[in-house]
């Protein structure tokens, strides 16, 4: 059976209907023949299932958390993307899931966007090429995936009402570009319509959008399914449409749909088309059974390690500092920051993954050292400084010969559901950089981070810096990898660090006001800018370091794709 039209008894109207609405929070409906999908966030892992509570948490068997988007896009590389994409389809389907809710390609239009982690660059084209890559690994595994937030959701500030004004030419160059180059290339089972209005219309609600465009234009013949939550009106989401509500919303939507039907304001044809999508995705997906959720996931893990290196950025090597020889017993490391004990793997919010592996840098690090000593000092326990904290980093730091400082942002700073106030560093980790840098002259950072930090205070003051993103579980060790020489960090900037947050094109017109945000600064976003403008730009997107051997001058290189 591979059609919505041949589905054994023929379905009554009212079963039609009903399967245009999900049936649960974390499920569709289902029709004699047709059974239920399983959809489950995220981007990076699996991190909900049919056995979740409605936050997708509680319940949840412990699944592979890979890099964030933001950091998998800082290896350029279409075939690691690919990989990654099935590596998740694997535990998809070891967990009962049949839909993913990702890739994220929306642009990074302002980096003070607080999901800015769950998408791939501030440009449509590495965005769209990557994201074909991660669509097309976890179709491979027999798992739909599913392209949002579409479109123009480039904040999370007023998410829910913002009336994004676009014009044409940002909209299809910029702000559609990426997604068009993801679904005809990647062919995704779904696409999720985004929370904001698109210059005046909702986009869950949007005719051009959803159907002028994605399915008239590009051709998309999968499901078009709503943000949860998101449908207002659930016969105008219809017309444009929009085939599948989520989470349902308690017979609303199939009381509007079925009174239209019975007053002719609507055609059945249409209630039709929905429903053969939404039974095609079912039919064929259905097919792929679960594995043995009690299987060995030894390689993923080792999957996900291998990624988290081959993303880490080296930004800084003075004096090919690094990587570090530590045969000499002689040589003391001062490993700082509550981070190396503690990695951030991921952000805050819904695409938030449960691991139950994970291996911090210091005990990685501890186990690579070879003959010299470890000592660690936490630093900081918050995003505020504690005195006493910061005076035992830094009497380690000056009995140290190298010191290791990890530093970035919590989880609280990036997160879904509202945006970052500035790009600073939380004080207490600006704060201890200056300090180490003072009583130490070999101090490498390590930056844990899903978007970019002002680094211009600081950068200068330290001999190295490797910019490790979001790394997912296996970041710890993959940190360990680089710091000692068994990987290259081979990673590019996927985005551009502003030296200032003003000199951002979209500056003067973020995050808008009364439920409306103009891009007056039309195509211009990120790298596009700042080319030619030295002055605005601290690092440039594609920015990255290679150091082929421990013996060679570090070189920039820039990024193939």
């Amino acid at each position: 059976m591979t059609s919505g039209e041949n589905v054994g008894t023929p379905p009554s109207t009212d079963e039609k209907i009903s399967l245009l609405s999900g049936e649960s929070f974390w499920q569709t409906a289902k029709a004699p023949g047709v059974p239920h999908l399983v959809l489950s966030d995220g981007p990076h892992g699996v991190g909900s299932a049919a056995v979740a509570d409605v936050l997708g948490r509680d319940g949840v068997p412990a699944s592979i958390a890979f890099p964030t988007s933001s950091t998998l896009a800082s290896s350029w590389d279409r075939e690691l993307a690919r990989r990654q994409g099935a590596g998740i389809a694997q535990e998809a389907r070891r967990l009962g899931v049949n839909v993913l809710l990702g890739p994220g390609i929306n642009i990074k239009r302002t980096p003070l966007c607080g999901r800015n982690f769950e998408y791939l660059s501030e440009d449509p084209v590495l965005s769209g090429e990557l994201g074909a890559a991660l669509i097309s690994g976890i179709e491979s595994g027999g798992v739909g995936a599913t392209v949002k937030h579409f479109a123009a959701n480039n904040q999370e500030f007023d998410r829910m009402v913002v009336n994004a004004v676009v014009d044409d030419r940002a909209l299809r160059e910029i702000y559609l570009k990426g997604f068009e180059i993801a679904i005809r290339k990647g062919r995704p089972t779904a696409v999720m319509s985004a929370y904001n209005s698109v210059n005046g219309t909702p986009a869950v609600a949007n005719h051009f959008l959803l159907t002028n465009v994605l399915r008239a234009e590009w051709g998309f013949e999968g499901i078009v399914m709503s943000d949860w939550g998101s449908v207002d009106d659930r016969l105008a989401s219809l017309r444009a449409g929009l085939d599948l509500e989520m989470p349902g919303s308690n017979g609303v939507g199939f009381s509007a749909v079925r009174a239209a039907l019975e007053s002719g304001e609507i055609d059945e044809s249409l209630i039709d088309e929905s429903f053969t999508r939404i039974v095609d995705a079912a039919l064929r997906l259905a097919q792929n059974k679960p594995v043995d959720p009690t299987q060995d996931n030894g390689q993923l893990r080792q999957l996900a390690r291998q990624i988290a290196g081959e993303c880490i950025i080296l930004l800084r090597n003075e004096g090919n500092l690094l990587p570090l020889d530590t045969g000499s017993p002689n040589v003391t490391l001062a490993v700082v920051g509550a981070f190396a004990a503690h990695p951030r793997i991921q952000g805050g919010g819904s695409s938030g993954v449960v691991t139950g592996a994970l291996t911090s840098a210091l005990d990685e690090i501890t186990d690579q050292v070879g003959g010299a000593s470890v000592v660690y000092a936490p630093g900081y326990d918050s995003d505020v400084t504690n005195d006493s904290l910061l005076a035992n980093a830094r009497n380690a730091a000056e009995r140290a010969d190298v010191v290791l400082l990890f530093v970035g942002l919590s989880e609280l700073i990036e997160a879904e559901a509202y945006d970052r106030k500035d790009l600073d560093l939380p004080e207490s980790h600006t704060r201890l950089i200056h300090e180490l840098a003072a009583a130490n002259d070999n101090v490498v950072v390590i930056l844990h981070k899903g978007s970019v930090v002002d680094m211009s205070g600081w950068n200068d003051k330290v001999r190295a810096i490797i910019d490790v993103g979001l790394g997912g579980e296996g970041v710890g060790g993959a940190t360990a990898d680089v710091l000692f020489g068994k990987v290259n960090p081979s990673g590019h900037l996927a985005e551009t660090v502003p030296l200032r947050l003003q000199d951002t094109p979209a500056y003067l017109n973020y995050p808008g006001s009364q439920n409306r945000v103009v891009y007056h600064e039309s195509i211009w976003v990120g790298s596009a800018t700042t080319t030619n403008a030295s002055s605005t730009c601290c690092i440039p997107s594609g920015t990255g370091s290679a150091t082929p051997s421990s013996n060679s001058e570090s070189c920039i290189s820039k990024p193939r794709m």
